[in-house]
């Protein structure tokens, strides 16, 4: 990658960041994962079951990560518990340990980042229609956004967000 490319990422990430920590706007505010799982899969499922209408299609939820696309441990967590709230949908869901073991096996992590084209490759290896993916930027409160990836286009067909305060959180 280009330094030049490297700052423009740079930048976005920081806008994007900083846009984050300033303002809630419309998006939701929770005090645990638990709880922004459950909205986040609200709209997830909402965005799926348009897509879904007419057709049974399979989804890998990838594990979330930080702003340089690193998975993280909460990011791992967000994504268990997005597929829990997804179970029992007319969609089928790829197991979140196969798609762990075919991240290692395929050795897409470089220097620990997983980028979109990544995904679109694991996706596609466990026949998946479509990935949904997740990015958490932290500042006073923990912004994370979910992706719903078409697979074969490497679209994105729908976003879901929410914060959390973890001020309270115990």
């Amino acid at each position: 990658m280009s330094l030049k490319l490297k700052l423009k990422i740079a930048i976005i990430v920081m806008v994007v960041n900083a846009l984050a920590c300033a303002t809630t706007g419309d998006i939701p505010v929770v005090k645990q994962p638990e709880e922004a799982a459950k909205v986040l899969s609200e709209s997830l499922i909402s965005i799926l079951k348009k897509i879904t209408i007419t057709e049974k299609v399979t989804v890998a939820i990838m594990p979330f990560g930080g702003p340089k696309g690193k998975p993280t441990t909460f990011g791992k967590k967000m994504a268990d518990l997005i597929q829990a709230k997804l179970l029992g949908y007319q969609w089928i869901l790829v197991e979140r340990n196969r798609i762990d073991s075919i991240i290692k096996e395929k050795t897409l992590i470089t220097a620990g980042v997983i980028e979109e084209k990544n995904f679109i490759e694991i996706g596609t290896i466990m026949g998946a229609d479509y990935a949904i993916t997740g990015t958490t930027y932290y500042g006073k409160k923990a912004l994370v956004v979910a992706k719903v990836i078409d697979i074969s286009t490497g679209t994105v067909v729908g976003m879901a967000q929410v914060y959390i305060d973890f001020r309270d959180y115990e």
